[in-house]
């Protein structure tokens, strides 16, 4: 598995891969609007083949993960893209990564907590104040449950790396 950055030759298949996974090239979150053609990113693949997506924004010391996308779940994918944010941001000089999920969203949770990460606000309402924005949001999510709060995750750079 390679992973690179992604580049401005990307952007075009990049706005399908948004639009059939995040219902536009729009992403809404904590009212902020993030185009994906104005993210950074990168991107995993095995040869031609594409595994998965993440891309993000850093202002001042914070590196905000906007989203991550493996289209194979458990075999990597998402950890070695994280890896990878994580390397830029160190040498950024950031002191801490956030990014942002939805109250359905269990599995970005546990992967994200099992990876050092700490929840440290809820939005209650917020998916549903972003939908005036953004209609595709859909209203259920993982596993049917009804989507509509916003939780927020951060991951301490200055912290020293885990050993286990």
């Amino acid at each position: 598995m390679l992973v690179l950055p992604i580049t401005e030759q990307d952007f075009s298949w990049l706005t399908d891969f948004f639009i059939e996974h995040w219902g536009s090239n729009i992403i809404i979150v904590h009212q902020g609007v993030f185009s994906i053609n104005a993210l950074e990113g990168f991107t995993a693949k095995q040869e031609d083949d594409l595994l998965g997506v993440i891309t993000f924004v850093i202002a001042a010391d914070t590196c905000e993960i906007v989203t991550i996308n493996s289209l194979s779940e458990r075999q990597g994918i998402g950890t070695a893209l994280l890896i990878e944010v994580i390397k830029t941001a160190r040498q950024r000089g950031c002191r801490r990564i956030i990014l942002t999920t939805t109250n359905d969203n269990t599995p970005a949770l546990a992967f994200f907590q099992k990876r050092g990460f700490h929840l440290t606000d809820i939005r209650p309402g917020a998916v549903d104040e972003a939908r005036f924005i953004k209609p595709e949001i859909p209203f259920t999510g993982v596993d049917g449950i009804p989507i509509h709060d916003e939780l927020d995750l951060e991951f301490n750079l200055e912290l020293p790396p885990s050993t286990g």
